[in-house]
This record gives structure tokens, C-alpha cells and sequence, in this order.
């Protein structure tokens, strides 16, 4: 018993530690509800004494003023009830919704410095639960349980003083029913929060493969895959619809228990109640006061009871947002080297670095690899797939950090370097960009907001976004649809360049950019981003050897290991992997053409 009790308290403490880190902020509207809380409380209480009064002095006595003084005092408190009920209302839904939006933006803050180690194994919908139906839950039970729940211990608290000041003896009885009472709420709300947090996560999956199956429709319906996906939702559907009915089934018994035992108790008090009268030892006012105080006392702990699983699953909930929120970057934000010396030119060195994916703890990705990467220079990174080219690219942005070796920045552990100022200097053109449904001009502007529009629109010609855009419905201010899909694969490439070009950064890793390009577009790209870049460090992860035929550098991977390096010619002469590679590309092409 003692170690439910402990184990419970404890669980509940850091939730409510939690939410009352972010009620602090408003703690002035906190004590007007609490005021308005309690002036509702007490005057239903007074209700109860204004009844006595009325049958005692007025019914009894046959005494019209007295019983006009009662109606009248009965009136002012259904007034006073009213009003503090409505300030009662609006300030919790108005604290309710503030409350959780700065839960809401402080866990999505959190989500955006996540490491990608870490959203490796995480599913998107499972976050989006979290961020969306945990936290309304919370908003839920703000604005209504938790209210609730303080003006019912109020009330029980008043009836229970006011009860033992009309007849002590009843009183006794009633406090022989309120262990009883607790009893099911108590030993059963731990098993609906256990089951409540199981059905959060059953959701949380439910979302996830909503999520994923809509992002994945395309394929769906290409491989007619509709029938399996349908049987598969339908089986997560009842996981989740079982735990959610096995936990509805557990708070109804606690219900059904608690107004059984409360209202057959005071059947049995109000009989003892009504001898009392019979043999003069309580007035007839004084039995209805105390049966209105009864059935408050009684209308607070069912009150308490049907909250009580609603707060039971806020904090099932506040668990699973608290396991969000203690989740550490692995990757640090800030460094701890000072930025006066790190000036430009920028020098890269990769020392003897080895890096393994968290998923794949038994392959390396890179494999004892050593590189210097100097100022003005173009390197091409070619190889087979799986040889470790994007995961470089990854590793330089400081996206995971290698378990042997470093890489350093002008003889600076990048570890120790601030995120921003990082990858402020690193612009990268990926091999799929993120578009999001907002307009064309937003979406080149993303790299830089405050950029001028001059600026934004030289970069759109740089990347000969100018000839798509006029054949937009609304040009520029076109929104782009959810994934950018209004955009081909090569317009969608373009955007991703001039986002790079409007960076303005000094190094630039572009990721097989302009593999989804025609011949022809992709000469336009490659003489805009020469012209864009001239200054800059380029490093490319090449497909189409003919597009790295000019690199300072060539360097070729395979199994995460450098196996060859040096420029095109150098390395035809070599007749090893690389010619193996060139060869094989120049004769598809040929046989194409």
C-alpha cells in the first residue's frame, strides 16, 4: 500500500512540477479564478444555510418576513453563484489555451533541436500526437477537470464543517463513508492512467501510419497495395479501439462504485437522520440543510470521480510530453571556442575519421577517413551507392559526430564550434529538397529571410527559376502545395540552388543537385552556380561523371574508405574503380544515344 501511495505521488509530482512551471507566468489570473472558484463554492454552501433559515424561521413559524428575507437571501446567492461561475469559466479557458500554447511552442522548439540520431528511430506522427493531442488533453482538463476538481474539494471540505456543525452525530456516519469512497478512485485511477498512456501511444502509432500512408499513397496505388494498408490500419484501429474500451470499462466501474457506495450511504444517513427528527433531537430545517450539504458533499465526490480519470489521463499524458522534453540533443548548440580566430579563408581537415549510424552500429559508413578541404576549390565525391558520400556531407553540417577522429575547422574541433556559426558558412543544395506550401518567392527566401528582394530575385535568375515561375497560376506568389507538389523533380533542384545562391555562405556541398535536370538545364545550373560560386569551396557528390569532369579533386569511395583520389585524367590512368565507374557510364550513354 505505502508503495502505490509513493510510487503514485511521485509520478504525479513531476507532472505537476511541470505545469506549474508554466501556470507561474500567470499567477494574477490564477488567483482571480481561484477567488471566483471558492466565492462559487462558498456560496452554494450558504444555500444550505439560507434553506434552513427558510423552513425553520418561515415555514414553521408561518412568518411571511422572515420567509421574504430568505427567498431574498437565496436569490442574491444564485446571483453571486452566477457570476462568479461565469469569471470562473472565461479565466480557466483563457489560461487553459495560453498555458498549453507555450507548452505547445516550447516542445516544438525542443522537436527542432532534436539530432537526426535521435529522429532516426522516431516516427513523425508519433511527435505529432504528443505536440497535438497530449497537449489538448492537458488544455481539456485545464480548463475544466482541474476547476472542477478544486471546487469540489472545496465544497467537500465546507459541506464536511458545515454537516459536523448541524448534527455531529450524522456526521460520523458520512465520515465512515468517505474512505470508502476513495477507495476505488484511488486503487483503479492507477490502472486508467497506466491504460490511458497505453492508448496515447496506440494513437500516437495510428497517427504515424496515417501519416506515412498519405505521404505514401502514390506507391500504394501503384503496387495496388490498397487492401493491405486498409487490413493493416484496421488492425492498428482495433489495438488501439481495445485499450481505449478496457479503459473506459475501468472508469465506468470507479464510477458505478463511487455513487453506489455515496448514495446508498446517505439512503442509510438521511433514515437516521429522519428518526432524529421524529423524536424532537433535530429540527426539520436542520435535516435539510444537512441532506443539502449531504448531497453536495455527495455531488463533489462523484464530481471528483468522473474528473478523476479525465486528470488521470492528463497526466499519462504530461508523461509522454515529459519524455519528449527530457530528451537531450546529442549534438550540442552552443560551443565553447571563441569565434575571434575562425576567420576566413576556411580550411576543413578530416582526421582519420569513423562514423557509424545509430541504426547501423555494425557497418561503418565512413571508415578511417582523412581529408583536407581547402579555400577555392571544386572536390567531386564519386562511388558506388552506400559508399558514404551524403553521410560526409552530414558529418561536415555537424548533423551526427564521428565515434573515432575529429574534423576540425582552421585547426578548431568543430565540436567545440557554435551549431550556427557552423553551418552559417555551409550551404548545401540536398538530393531532395523540402518545399513547403507556402509561395515560390518564401520558399527561395527560406535560406534567408531578411534577404532584399533584389537579392531573392537575382537568385531566382541565377537558377533560371524566372522561366518556370511566369507559367504559374499567381508567378512567384504561387503556394506550392504540400511537398512542392506543383514543382517537377528538376524545378523543385532550382529551388534548392537558389536557396543555396541566396546563403551567401563560403562553402557549398551539393548532393547529386542536378541529377534531376535535362542536359540542357543542367548546363544552364551549372554555368549559374559557377558564376554564383566562383569564390567558393564547392565539394560535389556526383551520379553523372560527365558533371566532375573540371574538379580540382576527385575523390572516390567505396565501403567509406577514400580507395582513390586525384583529377580525372590521374585517375583514368589508375584503371581502377573510377574507370571501372567512367567506363561504364560513358558506354550506357553511348548505347542511349
Amino acid at each position: 500500500m505505502k508503495k502505490i501511495f509513493l510510487s503514485l505521488f511521485q509520478d504525479k509530482l513531476k507532472s505537476l512540477k511541470v505545469l506549474f512551471f508554466y501556470l507561474m507566468p500567470y499567477r494574477f489570473q490564477m488567483i482571480l479564478a481561484f477567488i471566483s472558484l471558492a466565492c462559487a463554492a462558498v456560496t452554494i454552501l450558504l444555500i444550505g444555510l439560507g434553506l434552513r433559515h427558510l423552513i425553520d424561521e418561515g415555514f414553521a413559524h408561518q412568518n411571511s418576513d422572515l420567509m421574504n428575507q430568505a427567498m431574498l437571501s437565496l436569490t442574491l446567492c444564485s446571483l453571486v453563484l452566477a457570476g462568479a461561475a461565469f469569471m470562473r469559466t472565461f479565466i480557466t479557458s483563457w489560461l487553459s489555451e495560453r498555458v498549453t500554447a507555450d507548452l505547445r511552442k516550447d516542445l516544438f522548439d525542443h522537436i527542432l533541436s532534436f539530432d537526426q540520431s535521435y529522429l532516426e528511430s522516431a516516427r513523425v506522427g508519433e511527435l505529432m500526437s504528443r505536440l497535438e493531442t497530449d497537449i489538448s488533453l492537458v488544455r481539456s482538463v485545464l480548463g475544466v477537470s482541474f476547476p472542477m476538481t478544486l471546487r469540489s474539494l472545496i465544497q467537500i471540505l465546507g459541506a464536511t464543517i458545515l454537516l459536523f456543525m448541524t448534527s455531529p452525530k450524522l456526521t460520523g456516519f458520512v465520515f465512515l463513508v468517505i474512505p470508502l469512497s476513495l477507495t476505488p478512485l484511488i486503487f483503479m485511477g492507477r490502472r486508467v492512467r497506466i491504460l490511458t498512456k497505453q492508448s496515447q501511444e496506440k494513437h500516437g502509432s495510428l497517427s504515424a501510419f496515417i501519416h506515412e500512408a498519405l505521404l505514401s499513397l502514390k506507391s500504394i496505388q501503384a503496387f495496388c497495395q490498397e487492401k493491405a494498408i486498409s487490413q493493416k490500419y484496421d488492425t492498428l484501429m482495433m489495438s488501439y479501439l481495445d485499450t481505449t474500451s478496457l479503459r473506459g470499462r475501468n472508469r465506468s466501474l470507479t464510477i458505478a462504485l463511487v455513487i453506489a457506495i455515496v448514495f446508498s450511504s446517505i439512503t442509510f444517513v438521511l433514515w437516521i437522520g429522519a428518526r432524529d427528527v421524529f423524536h424532537g433531537q433535530m429540527s426539520f430545517g436542520d435535516l435539510s440543510a444537512f441532506v443539502f450539504y449531504a448531497a453536495v458533499a455527495a455531488g463533489s465526490l462523484n464530481a471528483l470521480s468522473e474528473v478523476g480519470g479525465e486528470m488521470t489521463s492528463a497526466f499519462g499524458a504530461l508523461e509522454r510530453i515529459l519524455e519528449i522534453k527530457n530528451v537531450a540533443p546529442a549534438i550540442g548548440s552552443s560551443g565553447t571556442t571563441s569565434l575571434a580566430p575562425l576567420k576566413p579563408p576556411f580550411v576543413f581537415y578530416l582526421r582519420d575519421v569513423t562514423f557509424y549510424y545509430p541504426s547501423r552500429p555494425q557497418i561503418p559508413a565512413l571508415n578511417h577517413v582523412s581529408l583536407k578541404i581547402e579555400p577555392g576549390r571544386t572536390y567531386a565525391i564519386v562511388g558506388p551507392s552506400g559508399a558514404g558520400k551524403s553521410t560526409l556531407f552530414q558529418l561536415l553540417q555537424r548533423f551526427y559526430d564521428p565515434q573515432e577522429g575529429s574534423i576540425e575547422l582552421n585547426g578548431q574541433d568543430i565540436r567545440t564550434l557554435p551549431l550556427g556559426f557552423l553551418r552559417k558558412i555551409l550551404a548545401i543544395v540536398p538530393q531532395e529538397p523540402s518545399i513547403f506550401n507556402a509561395s515560390l518567392w518564401d520558399n527561395i527566401a527560406f535560406s534567408r529571410p531578411e534577404a532584399s528582394p533584389d537579392e531573392i530575385y537575382k537568385a531566382a535568375q541565377l537558377s533560371y527559376i524566372e522561366e518556370f515561375a511566369c507559367q504559374l497560376p499567381q508567378g512567384f506568389d504561387t503556394l506550392l502545395g504540400e511537398r512542392g507538389i506543383r514543382l517537377s523533380g528538376g524545378q523543385k533542384q532550382r529551388l534548392a540552388i537558389a536557396r543555396a545562391i541566396l546563403y551567401q555562405a563560403p562553402f557549398l556541398l551539393l548532393d547529386e543537385a542536378t541529377n534531376a535536370l535535362d542536359t540542357e538545364s543542367e548546363w544552364h545550373v551549372q554555368t549559374a552556380l559557377d558564376n554564383a560560386f566562383k569564390e567558393c569551396t564547392r565539394l560535389v557528390i556526383a551520379h553523372r561523371l560527365s558533371t566532375v569532369l573540371n574538379a580540382d579533386k576527385i575523390l572516390v569511395l567505396d565501403q567509406g574508405k577514400i580507395v582513390e583520389e586525384g583529377a580525372h585524367n590521374e585517375l583514368l590512368r589508375l584503371g581502377g574503380l573510377y574507370t571501372r565507374l567512367a567506363e561504364h557510364q560513358f558506354t550506357t550513354s553511348c548505347e542511349e544515344k
